[in-house]
């Protein structure tokens, strides 16, 4: 959403409810790395905190698999950015997004991922395969091969 339209929300948001301390919303990395510095400050002034980015994986492996349209580095970009504009934000990691087979690679490239960032909160979720999803065909397939649910 573009950063004007974000402030328009805010100032709805201020004027109905001034007892508001903070606005809190879910943003993609590449949300975030599209604004600029100045707009990121511009929407911590305006009470946006609190984001929820879903990085899901620090594998490039394991994004690029799952068809994520964002990168590791792209995922550390944005926490950084949202770092130097003072905005606190969690991150939402899916256990089980690297299969068996990327398992080692998610786990330790999350890890190591986080470890570069400052999240006030690290939000856990298991994968869950939705009807229509394009991972049940790669399921069947044998391509990806889910994690029992004791991994």
């Amino acid at each position: 959403m573009k950063t004007e339209k974000l402030l328009q929300i805010s100032d709805i948001i201020r004027e109905n409810f001034p007892e508001c301390s903070y606005i809190s919303a879910f943003s993609r990395a590449d949300d975030i790395t599209r604004k600029t510095p100045e707009e990121l400050k511009a929407l911590k002034t305006a009470g946006y905190d609190r984001l929820c980015i879903g990085i899901e994986s620090g594998s490039d492996e394991v994004l690029k698999f799952q068809n994520k349209g964002v990168t590791r580095s792209g995922n550390l970009q944005a926490m950084k950015m949202l770092e130097d504009a003072d905005i606190k934000y969690s991150v939402y990691i899916m256990l089980g997004l690297g299969g068996q087979d990327m398992s080692a690679a998610h786990v330790n490239e999350t890890a190591s991922l986080l470890n570069m960032a400052s999240p006030f909160e690290l939000t856990v979720v298991t994968l869950v395969l939705f009807k229509g999803a394009e991972l049940i065909e790669r399921v069947k397939s044998h391509e990806f091969h889910r994690m029992h649910p004791l991994d």
